[in-house]
Parts: C-alpha cells; sequence; structure tokens
C-alpha cells in the first residue's frame, strides 16, 4: 500500500517523515524519526515546512505514521508529569492533553498546506466495537489505530480518509472425501481504496469521490482530479 500511494514515478516530489522506521527498504525520500523524542519531530517538521530547498525539491509531505506520531506526544506527556502510562492521567485528561496538542500541531500542518505542501498521514486500523442504535447488535468497525479524542480531530481537519483494504476473490468449498470439505480461494485478490464509510469501516470525502477505486496512486489522482472538476475546484491534485 505504501509503494502503491507514497512512491510511484508519479510521486518523486514526496517526502515521508518516518516515525516508526518502517520505510527503510523502499525507493523513497525520508527522514528517519524513529528515535526522536515529539519536540524534536514537530521542530523537525516547523524546519522542513519552512525550508526553501525543500520546497523546490518536493511537493507532498507524509505523516507515517499518525499512530506512531501520537504515541510520540503521549510519552512526551508522561514524562513531563511523571506518569508511566497515558491511562495514569486522572479523569481522562492524558488524552484530552493529547488532543490539545493535536490542535496545536495542526497549524503547522495549515502552514504547510499555505505553502504548498500536500500532507498525507498514514495509519495503521484497529477495530472498534459500535452499537448499532436500529438492530440493538454490536458490530466491529476499523477506524484509526488511535484514542478517539485525537482521532477525531484529524478525520474532522482533513479532507478525505481514505481506508484500504485487500478483497478476496472469492471462496469455493470443496470436497476432501470421508465426509469432509475444504475453502480454496478463487480468483485475484483486489487492492482497493475506500472513499465512503460503511458499516465495517471509517472512511469519508469532502468531493464527490466513488465509492472505491484501485489502490493505485495514478488511479487515486484520476479520480480525484474528475471530482475537484465537478465541484470547480482546479487545484493542485496533490494537494490534500
Amino acid at each position: 500500500a505504501k509503494v502503491g500511494l507514497i512512491k510511484t514515478p508519479e510521486t518523486v516530489r514526496t517526502l515521508v517523515l518516518d516515525f516508526e522506521n518502517s520505510t527503510h527498504l523502499l525507493p523513497i525520500d525520508r527522514i528517519n524519526l524513529y528515535e526522536a523524542p515529539f519536540i524534536e519531530c514537530s521542530e523537525t517538521l516547523e524546519a522542513v515546512i519552512n525550508d526553501k530547498e525543500i520546497a523546490t525539491k518536493y511537493d507532498r509531505i507524509v505523516i507515517d505514521s499518525l499512530d506512531w506520531y501520537i504515541s510520540k506526544i503521549e510519552r512526551y506527556l508522561c514524562e513531563k508529569h511523571n506518569k508511566k502510562s497515558i491511562t495514569d492521567f486522572q479523569w481522562g485528561s492524558g488524552q484530552q492533553q493529547v488532543a490539545d496538542i493535536i490542535r496545536k500541531q495542526i497549524t503547522l500542518f495549515d502552514k504547510a498546506k499555505n505553502k504548498g505542501f500536500g500532507i498525507t498521514f498514514v495509519a495503521h486500523s484497529k477495530k472498534n466495537p459500535v452499537d448499532d442504535p436500529e438492530s440493538g447488535y454490536t458490530t466491529d468497525v476499523y477506524d484509526i489505530a488511535v484514542h478517539q479524542k485525537p482521532a477525531n480531530i484529524i478525520k474532522e481537519y482533513v479532507d478525505i480518509v481514505m481506508f484500504a483494504h485487500i478483497q478476496s476473490g472469492g471462496v469455493v468449498q470443496e470436497d476432501k472425501g470421508f465426509g469432509q470439505t475444504r475453502n480454496r480461494q478463487v480468483g485475484k485478490e483486489k487492492r482497493l481504496l475506500y472513499f465512503q464509510p460503511t458499516d465495517r469501516h471509517v472512511a469519508k470525502s469532502r468531493y464527490p469521490l466513488p465509492r472505491s477505486c484501485e489502490l493505485n496512486y495514478l488511479t487515486y489522482r484520476d479520480e480525484l482530479s474528475k471530482a475537484k472538476a465537478l465541484v470547480g475546484v482546479m487545484s493542485n491534485p496533490d494537494d490534500v
């Protein structure tokens, strides 16, 4: 997924801020911030935004990943207040402080966008139990793998929340003999990007994008360009 969206011949002007040390084997330009504390990461982001040479070489900044970046904020707050865990803060105030810092970080992201950078957040997912008020049942919904307070701020801030999914080609049941059966996968898997929410995952788009498309940067860029044209937004298709 990262290769398909972050690094293609058409995205060579992308700079990845790698907070989890997961892109070292990918052919991308990156700054490794795996061992850097939060303050250093924030200062690095600001320096990247203000660097004129970087601005001439890159037009997109990738935060990889959002959940690892937020974990650095949690460690920063724990060290600052002498806590072992973010859950040690009373009445859930730890996550509220994380959310407050994220709001301040948004001023940096806005500054980057105003200087012509597109911002992409990569995040892992987790299953959250959600109660369905109509059926009364609880279902698992894939969401960003961070606490809901900072997660909601980011989801409200961005123009598009995409969910990457591998769709199975299908399964058939075969007879093994002796009254036993086995399942066998048939057809090819599909790697998809979803722009619309379902009862299984979160997603959103402020543009009239289709329900999904192939997980490929060129396909995504073309779909976004068409969607922006529909709403009269004639901007750089990378400016998301």
